[in-house]
């Protein structure tokens, strides 16, 4: 747990540091943004909740809709990533 922690510190000092316009930047193919979104469903805490009676992928994860471009603000992104995971 306190490794996730550290992980998600430093995701929160990154995305503080980008303006509006750059969580759309792209590199490619996907957006911070986007990648955000992806990270927060893969790593979400609830899916390491009950790992040994039911691990890998829960059933309220919908992972394609993780790589749509909907997140218009910073904020909103924000609280994309500090929504505490539950379906």
């Amino acid at each position: 747990m306190e490794r996730f922690k550290s992980v998600k510190s430093l995701g929160d000092k990154t995305v503080n540091q980008l303006s509006e316009r750059k969580i759309h930047w792209t590199h490619k193919i996907e957006s911070v943004s986007v990648i955000v979104k992806h990270l927060k469903g893969k790593y979400d805490f609830t899916r390491w909740n009950d790992f040994l009676t039911s691990d890998g992928e829960k059933g309220y994860r919908n992972r394609d809709e993780e790589f749509i471009e909907d997140i218009s603000s910073k904020s909103e992104l924000t609280i994309v990533w500090e929504k505490d995971g539950k379906p």
